[in-house]
């Protein structure tokens, strides 16, 4: 099974530049594509095979730090911008759960994963700070994002060890190694 559908927005122009927006999409394809090949949510993609759906569908915003701390501010009352947001519908944990009819697309017969917010100016900023380019950062932050959505969580030091592993394995694998 493919991923099927993203959507990405973005929230305000000027953002990006087309060339930033290809690249980003084309990062979104590999890490969406590489997350659903992963161990770590072949539990639900094997429930999704089970009630022959034909994929995914998760909602890709990206927007500035201001725009990220109000939403961070009225979603989780933390009044600060952050890198990444994510916003699950369903209640997977470490990526096995129940796949519940009202969370389908009926229409193109796709699971509804939920929405990911990721700022641009932070992601350009960590890139810099971490030494590596805004494709590996724009990677990482997706991935997390998406792991999120299939129920990873980083609330203590065994769930975060397991979530950075996963994030890690699936980003070598798609080609955004850690350098």
């Amino acid at each position: 099974m493919r991923f099927s559908k993203s959507f990405i927005s973005y929230e305000k122009r000027g953002l990006a530049d087309s060339e930033e927006r290809a690249k980003f999409r084309r990062i979104i394809k590999h890490i969406t594509e590489g997350t659903v090949r992963s161990v770590y949510v072949s539990d639900v993609l094997m429930d999704c095979l089970d009630e022959e759906l034909k994929g995914f569908e998760v909602n890709i915003t990206f927007t500035d730090d201001e725009s990220i701390r109000a939403i961070n501010k009225e979603h989780r009352e933390i009044d600060k911008s952050t890198d990444v947001l994510s916003f699950p519908i369903n209640d997977f944990v470490n990526g096995e759960g129940e796949i519940l009819k009202s969370n389908l697309n009926e229409r193109f017969n796709r699971l509804l994963l939920g929405d990911i917010v990721i700022s641009i100016p932070t992601m350009r900023r960590q890139a810099e700070e971490y030494g590596h380019g805004i494709e590996r950062e724009c990677a990482f932050l997706l991935c997390h994002g998406l792991l999120h959505l299939f129920g990873y969580d980083h609330m203590n030091e065994k769930d975060e060890k397991l979530m950075f592993e996963c994030t890690e394995d699936i980003l070598e694998e798609a080609g955004y190694p850690r350098r």
